[in-house]
């Protein structure tokens, strides 16, 4: 895959959250920020996949399909937020 260098501004108390995590982590930081993008994105993708669903079987729902959906709907905040 190709990379990319790009110059991000940021301020200086996010920076050095950062920075820390990185450490903790140990990654680098273009790593941190990587990883941290790359789950913001999975994150989003995930919840409009939600959205999509929730509006696909907003209309009546029979009992059966309505745990499935409760459990669908668990799945996804679990693996759209790891950290909730």
């Amino acid at each position: 895959m190709a990379q990319v260098k790009t110059g991000v501004s940021l301020d200086a108390e996010l920076f050095t959250a950062a920075e820390q995590l990185a450490q903790e982590l140990h990654l680098t930081r273009s790593g941190l920020y990587a990883r941290a993008l790359h789950e913001l994105i999975e994150r989003e993708r995930s919840q409009e996949l939600l959205k999509g669903l929730n509006a696909e079987y907003s209309d009546q729902l029979d009992p059966e399909d309505e745990a499935l959906l409760r459990g669908v709907r668990r799945t996804m905040r679990r693996v759209a937020d790891p950290w909730e």
